[in-house]
């Protein structure tokens, strides 16, 4: 069955997904950097896969790798306001001073406004 074979991918993909999140949250970040990988190899541009590896790759310090993704994630999903927290957080942990103002205030523009967006805000007014 030609459907059945279609949506085959898609939940692997999800469930890998599932794992590669329960192995972060466990901080086995190199299995969880494998699996997400593997989604993008599977899925290029998979919104979630490209965020929780950039994520990832903060939290491990490799300011690269953490940056390309998210940026990458923000680039083509800008929709969503999540992306660009992350974003906008990863610039101020590595003292991207000035690219984290602009992204707040693109993140602003797009009425990403609140209590997440007061608190970079303010981590930055420490830098």
């Amino acid at each position: 069955n030609r459907t059945n074979k279609m949506k085959q991918p898609e939940i692997q993909v999800g469930k890998l997904l599932e794992e590669a999140i329960e192995n972060h949250r466990k901080r086995n970040f190199s299995t969880a950097d494998k699996m997400y990988t593997t989604i993008l190899k599977k899925v290029p541009d998979h919104p979630d896969a490209l965020h929780n590896l950039g994520i990832l790759a903060v939290e491990v310090g490799e300011k690269t790798h953490a940056l390309n993704n998210l940026r990458k994630v923000v680039e083509k999903y800008g929709q969503f306001k999540q992306f660009h927290i992350s974003l906008s957080d990863a610039l101020i942990e590595f003292n991207e001073v000035e690219e984290a103002q602009v992204a707040i205030k693109l993140a602003e523009e797009k009425d990403f406004g609140g209590a997440e967006i007061d608190k970079l805000k303010e981590r930055l007014s420490l830098k």
